[in-house]
């Protein structure tokens, strides 16, 4: 799981206070994929909203 200080490193997150940081790290889910695995295909839904 990313924690909130490795989340401020990223140029995108720096901007966030310690708090919505947090909030992030805690949404966040660490997923793995073996090679010619997919996490979505160009057109399908994704639940990613």
């Amino acid at each position: 799981m990313l924690t909130s200080s490795e989340l401020k490193k990223i140029p995108i997150f720096a901007c966030l206070n310690d708090a919505n940081l947090m909030w992030l790290s805690q949404q966040a889910a660490d997923l793995h994929l073996e090679p010619g695995e997919y996490l979505i295909h160009e057109g399908e839904p994704t639940p990613f909203l």
